[in-house]
């Protein structure tokens, strides 16, 4: 009896797939070999399956190649230090978003004003009569577009962030959140 399947070149040597070539010495080995599809897809089963070590390990090399620019918001929706706290909270719900980077003129970083500062103002004052100015915070954690993502998850965990502008000097060019680093994790597993 004939087999009714061909040999095929092994297409996991692709560029697309060089991470998972670098750390399966199983998949080194294959190369230049013409493989049949059964056996090429138990090799993609046995080592993309989410248990695997080398699942894993390409799941955590990968990550470690992003930076901040891969992943920001270039859309950055700011809010003026002289702005009424009505508007920005307008802002927030408008945007679907939790928190504001603070600019001048020039579109520098000056502070950020978030939902908790907003709410914390419901209590005490008129958000009506309120600048930014006078609730925004000052002390910022913010990242240049370089910065790894391994680096931000880190700084996001201690500080308790869910958001980071990117600055380039001290202009705002973007905004990093949690929902992006979400974002970016589920492609890698979608990608490998």
């Amino acid at each position: 009896m004939v087999s009714s399947f061909r040999p095929i070149e092994h297409d996991l040597f692709s560029e697309e797939n060089h991470m998972l070539n670098a750390l399966n010495p199983d998949i080194l080995n294959l190369q230049n070999k013409r493989l049949h599809p059964p056996f090429q897809i138990g090799i993609i089963a046995s080592n993309l399956m989410p248990g695997n070590p080398v699942f894993r390990n390409v799941i955590r090399k990968s990550m470690k190649t992003i930076k901040a620019a891969d992943i920001m918001t270039t859309n950055v929706v700011t809010a003026k230090k002289d702005m009424v706290l009505t508007d920005v909270i307008a802002l927030l719900l408008r945007w679907h978003i939790s928190a504001l980077p603070v600019v001048d003129d020039d579109n520098t970083l000056i502070g950020i004003i978030s939902e908790i500062d907003l709410v914390n103002m419901t209590l005490d004052g008129n958000a009506r009569d309120t600048r930014v100015e006078e609730v925004m915070v000052t002390d910022i954690v913010s990242f240049s577009p370089e910065a790894e993502l391994a680096e931000m998850v880190q700084s996001f965990s201690k500080h308790h962030l869910r958001r980071v502008p990117i600055l380039s000097g001290q202009k705002v060019i973007g905004i990093v959140s949690r929902r992006d680093i979400l974002r970016e994790m589920l492609r890698r597993y979608d990608r490998y």
